[in-house]
């Protein structure tokens, strides 16, 4: 009769499916990321009322981007990595940092982070990005790009759930919404009927020319700066004709009335599209 080898949790779990993301094994950070989750859960069971009600006001603004509220869970998390010398811990490669991937997980944009705050060049020249179930894409140079991150479906849940919390007009059950973050990137989610089962849409978009930066966008050629005059006349309207002078650095060739008989618009040649976009 054979007897069974002895049971080895090591063997039995070395034979587990390992979580990847572009061939990373993440299971042990999975891991760690729990715990620090557990050690923030107990914090939080230990606060007071209005301890509980500043946290949460802090969560909600970190997931729609306001640095200081981002800051204060990051340095929570660095205070418990710290604490327990667990900051030479594994972490997913488009993270920057060990706080900062699981600042993203667990209250953050997720694998999202990256892109949304340009951490590469690639990221920082892409103007959009789309989550479609657990794969994320973004447009790179023109041309749709599959991503290494792959986003869970419960992550994903949470992850709506909290940019409508922070948006309390957007009523979940509707199954399509449009959250703006502080930074000024536009999130349109596709939900519910909308979407195949399991296959929720999240759709990203930024800008990529500051606004405010008229004198670069004068430098692009004469349509743009048909454009900017027509900004600066808003901008003046009912100050009296606008001075050569007072113009910004880069702005002092535009020439045009300010008096206030602009037009309201431009047409479908405008490269930014209308003037009141």
């Amino acid at each position: 009769m054979r007897i069974p080898a002895k049971f080895s949790v090591e063997a039995y779990l070395s034979r587990q499916p390992k979580s990847k993301e572009g061939g990373q094994d993440l299971r042990r950070y999975e891991e760690l990321a729990d715990h620090v989750r557990a050690a923030l859960d107990r914090e939080w069971d230990r606060a007071d009322d209005l301890l509980k009600s500043s946290r949460l006001a802090r969560e909600k603004g970190a997931i729609m981007g306001i640095e200081r509220d981002a800051e204060d869970l990051r340095e929570r998390i660095r205070m418990i990595l710290t604490r327990e010398n667990l900051l030479a811990e594994p972490y997913p490669s488009y993270y920057p940092s060990l706080t900062d991937a699981l600042f993203s997980d667990l209250y953050g944009l997720s694998g999202i982070a990256p892109w949304a705050f340009g951490w590469t060049e690639e990221y920082r020249r892409s103007s959009s990005a789309k989550l479609i179930g657990d794969r994320l894409y973004c447009l790179i140079d023109g041309k749709t790009v599959l991503q290494p991150q792959r986003i869970s479906q419960k992550r994903r849940g949470q992850l709506i759930h909290a940019l409508l919390l922070a948006s309390p007009r957007e009523r979940k059950e509707t199954g399509f919404h449009e959250v703006y973050l502080s930074s000024g990137i536009r999130v349109t989610i596709y939900s519910g009927e909308r979407t195949k089962p399991g296959q929720d849409i999240i759709v990203f978009r930024k800008y990529l020319i500051s606004r405010p930066d008229l004198a670069s966008l004068a430098a692009r050629g004469p349509a743009f700066q048909g454009h900017v005059r027509h900004r600066l006349q808003r901008g003046f309207r009912g100050a009296g004709p606008l001075r050569q002078d007072h113009l910004p650095s880069g702005l002092a060739g535009l020439r045009g009335s300010t008096s206030g008989g602009g037009r309201r618009g431009h047409g479908p040649g405008d490269p930014l599209g209308p003037a009141d976009a």
